[in-house]
């Protein structure tokens, strides 16, 4: 009768005609002739088919119902084959062909419509299997891809990754996007009985202490996001580029997540490290990145993104290496890591502020929720930190709750190990939220670059799963070697020296061991296999055809995909 609308058009074309739509199904001949015109002739009429993605589905959804509510056959039937031709791969909005999910642009969107379109898509099967409209199984293929190829290596022990989850940051928000996850593999599971077992192993994965049996490195290159999956713990590293939306905030959502795609680096153990510590963690110090210490980008809206060409990674399958060319609000630095098999190495170098930036420049290492005890070690000396804030100079490593923080060379580190407070209301700002204020245990290890930093740089190695003696004893014994770690290249040799990892920032060469070089025709990221004799290779910019890399005096040729594929990795197998 009273026909409320709501600012936000989601509510008034999806949301309020799919409610209504329910319910009028549910009442049928119940309902009076002026309340079926009122709900079929006005609120559903609202919806209609057309956007893209999740958003289209969720409306040709509703206008399915007007159609079965009014007897109306052919709206029933456009209705299901725009919701069915939705399932595709494309490089617009929907599925990509990496298996990520973007919406709202080039933007990954695992945890919100991503997942939405998972969820309805399993609907959908299951409504119309047995009928002429049946899904077909080239369809089925696609969902069950995306959700085994992509939702899957997102999820660890029931917590969806902190750079999956979109906009929407609120309590529980990795949680219960974990477990919808799982949901969405159960009704999957029914649906397509063939590949059972493989859903089955994502829902025993994902949950609580559960062993992981995905294990890998995967590289969504459409969406500048990386997954590193070990037996005992995963990692993520988010970027954003000229191609890429990295964060939006609308709707009061996600007002804080301006810097979350600017090199975001999460470790996980049980999964819940970074749930609870949202609503009270500084958000100019997102784990990974290098920012200027303030606040001044909060609250903001619209979408953020590094407005550069270069970043990107290779993927060997096990091992990761990934740059970004970091650009933002005066601040540039070029930053790399290296997802080794039992350890994330990350390196920076060039950091620069502009003269009007007056606050101090930090990489921020990681930032979670406090866990029991912190220490520190130096050369011949080993601290336990009381609770508070410290400046440590001459650092060579830091341990809390089974991470690891090792430091080639002594370091002065800034440890935050102490209770915080915040509001759920600063990450979104809505009635829905809880009002109170909130104390939580914080975490925080950070480099301090000083102010007006001119060519600062840093390197560190995070090791997930290990004691307080392990850290002690990796920083004695790094286990790799620090090839170069200067703006025009980076890179490491590890795994007993049979792996080189290297980022060329320009066309360039380097002496991987006495006597061996490896060149570069053009800026590129490599990973090279002296054991098995492969060599990976990438564009992080996405806009060249070829390149050469020569290897102990050998070109190859590499041939760079194109179209959809631009940023993947080639394999090439030496001589």
């Amino acid at each position: 009768s009273n026909d409320f609308k709501c600012p936000n058009w989601w509510y008034n074309e999806i949301w309020t005609p799919r409610e209504i739509g329910r319910l009028y199904v549910v009442l049928d001949s119940e309902l009076t002739q002026q309340e079926f015109d009122q709900g079929t002739g006005v609120i559903l009429m609202r919806s209609g088919i057309r956007m893209t993605g999740q958003n289209k589905i969720w409306l040709a959804a509703n206008t399915f119902v007007r159609g079965a509510l009014t007897g109306d056959e052919q709206l029933v039937r456009d209705s299901i084959t725009a919701i069915s031709g939705e399932v595709v791969i494309t490089t617009s909005e929907g599925i990509q062909p990496d298996y990520s999910f973007h919406q709202h642009g080039p933007q990954q969107q695992f945890g919100n419509y991503g997942l939405a379109f998972a969820s309805e898509s399993a609907r959908w099967i299951g409504l119309v299997a047995g009928t002429g409209f049946a899904y077909s199984p080239e369809k089925v293929a696609i969902i069950r891809n995306y959700v085994l190829e992509g939702e899957a290596w997102v999820c660890w022990r029931g917590y969806m990754d902190f750079s999956s989850c979109g906009r929407q940051l609120g309590p529980n928000a990795q949680l219960g996007k974990g477990r919808a996850v799982s949901g969405v593999a159960g009704a999957l599971q029914r649906l397509d009985p063939e590949q059972a077992a493989d859903y089955e192993a994502l829902i025993t994965r994902n949950q609580p202490d559960a062993a992981n049996d995905l294990i890998g490195t995967k590289y969504f290159w459409r969406s500048d996001y990386l997954i590193a999956r070990r037996p005992d713990w995963m990692a993520s590293l988010k970027l954003s580029s000229n191609r890429t939306i990295g964060a939006e905030a609308l709707n009061s959502e996600n007002v804080r997540g301006y810097y979350t795609s600017d090199g975001a680096t999460f470790f996980y153990l049980n999964g819940d490290e970074y749930e609870a510590i949202r609503p009270v963690m500084d958000w100019a110090a997102i784990p990974g990145t290098t920012l200027a210490q303030s606040q001044k980008k909060f609250p903001w809206q619209g979408n953020a993104r590094v407005p550069v060409d270069f970043a990107g990674a290779v993927s060997t399958g096990q091992v990761g290496v990934m740059a970004l060319d970091y650009l933002r609000d005066g601040v540039s630095a070029r930053k790399a890591w290296v997802f080794l098999p039992d350890c994330v190495v990350a390196l920076g170098a060039g950091i620069r502020a502009s003269q009007a930036i007056t606050d101090p420049i930090a990489t921020t290492l990681d930032q979670r929720e406090l866990q029991g005890e912190v220490w520190a070690g130096s050369e011949g000396q080993t601290q336990l930190l009381e609770q508070g804030s410290h400046t440590l100079p001459a650092i060579r490593w830091v341990w809390h709750d089974g991470f690891g923080y090792v430091f080639p060379g002594p370091a002065t580190v800034e440890v935050f190990n102490q209770p915080a407070r915040g509001k759920w209301t600063l990450i979104e700002d809505k009635i829905t939220m809880p009002q109170e204020e909130v104390t939580a245990p914080l975490f925080r290890l950070a480099l301090d670059h000083g102010v007006d930093p001119q060519a600062a740089a840093y390197a560190y190695i995070v090791l997930p799963g290990v004691t307080r003696e392990q850290t002690a004893e990796r920083a004695s014994q790094l286990g790799l070697t620090l090839l170069a770690n200067r703006p025009k290249l980076q890179a490491i040799r590890a795994s007993g020296g049979t792996l080189v990892a290297a980022i060329f920032w320009d066309a360039g060469s380097l002496e991987y061991a006495p006597g061996k070089r490896m060149t570069a025709s053009e800026a590129c990221i490599v990973a090279l296999d002296l054991a098995e004799g492969r060599l990976w290779a990438s564009d992080p910019t996405q806009q060249l055809k070829q390149l050469t890399v020569t290897v102990a005096g050998m070109p190859y040729e590499v041939a760079l995909p194109q179209g959809g594929e631009a940023g993947s990795t080639v394999e090439v197998v030496l001589d």
